[in-house]
C-alpha cells in the first residue's frame, strides 16, 4: 500500500501535504519596503503590569520580507487594532508607506478600520458601505496568508530565533515560561518581571537581532546581518513618505457614525462634537477619527472614501447658571445667524411677492365648446333613481283612482327595472 493513502487514512489531509517538499520562494526581485508583513507574538515571560496584574504581554511587529529585518513593534496584553494601527504608524513615520503586505486573517489585522476596502478577507463580511481602512486607503495592496499555515509569513522564523534566545535572556531568570506546556523550566513561575524592565530588555534585544552577522537567508548569504541587507536596498529603492496626514490617520482610531439629523452633532463615547461645517452634513454616515486616550480633543470627520472633512471640537457641558457659558452661547447663536444671513444674501434668493411677479399671466381663452351628443349617466348603487317630477299639467287628468293605480303600477314597473339594471 503507498505510504501517502496510509498517512492519509490515519492523519489526515494536512499530514499528506506535509509529505510534499516545501516551496521555495525567493525573495531576490524584491527590494526593500516593498511587501512586509504582520503578526503577533505572545512573549514566554511572565511580566506585571503596572496595575499588579501578571500577564504574559503580545508584541505585534511589521518585518521587511526582502531583508527579515524587523522594522517596528509594540508590546501589549493582547493583540487587538488600536496596537496593531500604533504599529502601522511607527512603520510609516520612521521608514515610509510600504507597496505590500502580507497578513493572516487574525481579528486585528483584518479589521475592516485597516482593510476596509479590501477586496477579499477571510474574516468578517465584506460590504459596500464598508468604510475605507487605513492600508486600503494608502494604496497598499494586501496578500492574505492561509490560516493556519505559519510557514506561509517569514515574520514566524524570526519569532523562533525570539524564543531561542531573546526570551532566556538572564535578566528573564525565573520569569521565563518555556515555549511549550511540557517545556516548563524548574523555577516556572518564581518571579515576574517589571514592564520597564521588560521593554527594556526586549527592545535592546530586538536591535540586536536585526544586527547580528552571519544571518544566512538567501540576501544574506551567510555573512551580512538583516540591517545590513536593508540598508543596501533602501537607499537605492523607490520609497513611499507619508504625510502628516496619513501619519496623523495611522495614530488615530476610527469609527463609523452617523451626524444628528437635525443638527448635524456627533455623539462619540458619551461625548458631542459640532463644527459650523457639521450642520451641512446633519443625517449623514460620517467617518471619525480620534484619539481614544484624550477624547476631550477634537475629532476629525472623513467620508466614506477618507476625504477629509472638517475638525470637529468638543461639545462641554456648561454649569445651569454660568454666565460666562451663556455669553459664549449668545455670541454663537449671533455668529450663527449672521453666517446665515450672509450666505441667504450671497444667494440673492426671490421673495414670495417677486416670485409672483415674474410668474407669467396665461390667457382664459375660448369657451369650452357644447357637445352636440350628451351621453346619459346611470346612478350605480343600491341608492334608488329618484323620479323625475311630472308638471301640474301631464299630472292632472291622473287625479282620479284609476289614475292612482295607474300610477302605483308605473312606480313597481320602474323600481324592478332599476334592480334590474343594477
Amino acid at each position: 500500500m503507498p505510504e501517502q493513502v496510509v498517512v492519509f487514512r490515519r492523519e489526515g489531509e494536512e499530514a499528506l501535504r506535509k509529505l510534499l517538499p516545501a516551496q521555495i520562494r525567493s525573495v531576490r526581485e524584491l527590494h526593500a519596503m516593498e511587501l512586509v508583513n504582520i503578526d503577533g507574538h505572545r512573549c514566554d515571560v511572565f511580566v506585571r503590569w503596572p496595575d499588579g496584574r501578571i500577564i504574559r504581554p503580545t508584541m505585534i511587529a511589521i518585518q521587511d520580507v526582502y531583508s527579515r529585518k524587523f522594522l517596528s513593534w509594540r508590546i501589549a496584553e493582547t493583540e487587538d487594532m488600536v496596537t496593531a494601527r500604533l504599529v502601522f504608524a511607527d512603520l510609516f513615520a520612521k521608514w515610509g508607506i510600504p507597496k505590500a503586505l502580507l497578513a493572516d486573517n487574525g481579528r486585528a489585522f483584518a479589521s475592516k478600520w485597516l482593510t476596509g476596502g479590501a477586496k477579499t478577507r477571510f474574516r468578517f463580511k465584506v460590504r459596500d458601505e464598508d468604510p475605507t481602512g487605513l492600508l486600503t486607503a494608502l494604496g497598499i495592496h494586501i496578500h492574505w496568508a492561509k490560516p493556519y499555515r505559519g510557514q506561509s509569513k517569514p515574520i514566524e522564523r524570526g519569532f523562533r530565533d525570539l524564543c531561542d534566545a531573546l526570551a532566556k535572556h538572564p535578566a528573564f531568570e525565573g520569569a521565563y515560561t518555556g515555549n511549550r506546556p511540557d517545556a516548563k523550566p524548574e523555577n516556572y513561575g518564581s518571579k515576574a518581571i517589571d514592564l520597564d524592565t521588560f521593554l527594556r530588555v526586549w527592545n535592546a534585544g530586538m536591535e540586536a537581532h536585526n544586527q547580528r552577522l552571519g544571518r544566512r537567508s538567501e540576501m544574506a548569504m551567510g555573512r551580512l546581518s538583516f540591517d545590513q541587507v536593508f540598508e543596501e536596498s533602501y537607499v537605492r529603492a523607490p520609497i513611499g513618505k507619508a504625510t502628516e496626514e496619513q501619519l496623523r490617520m495611522a495614530l488615530f482610531a476610527a469609527d463609523q457614525v452617523r451626524t444628528d439629523r437635525k443638527t448635524g452633532a456627533i455623539n462619540l463615547a458619551g461625548n458631542r462634537y459640532w463644527s459650523a461645517e457639521l450642520a451641512e452634513l446633519a443625517g449623514q454616515p460620517v467617518t471619525v477619527r480620534f484619539d481614544p486616550e484624550q477624547l476631550h480633543a477634537p475629532i476629525h470627520v472623513y467620508d466614506r472614501q477618507g476625504r477629509f472633512l472638517v475638525t470637529a471640537p468638543l461639545w462641554e457641558a456648561t454649569g445651569f447658571l454660568d454666565m460666562a457659558a451663556a455669553k459664549k452661547r449668545q455670541r454663537l447663536e449671533r455668529d450663527w445667524k449672521k453666517k446665515t444671513k450672509a450666505a441667504t444674501d450671497a444667494l440673492d434668493l426671490l421673495s414670495a411677492d417677486e416670485l409672483v411677479a415674474r410668474m407669467p399671466e396665461y390667457d382664459e381663452g375660448d369657451a369650452a365648446p357644447t357637445p352636440t351628443v350628451v351621453r346619459p349617466v346611470r346612478h350605480r348603487g343600491n341608492t334608488a333613481a329618484a323620479l323625475k317630477p311630472l308638471s301640474q299639467a301631464a299630472e292632472q287628468p291622473l287625479r282620479t283612482p284609476a289614475g292612482e293605480a295607474t300610477i302605483d303600477r308605473l312606480a313597481r314597473a320602474a323600481e324592478r327595472h332599476l334592480r334590474a339594471v343594477d
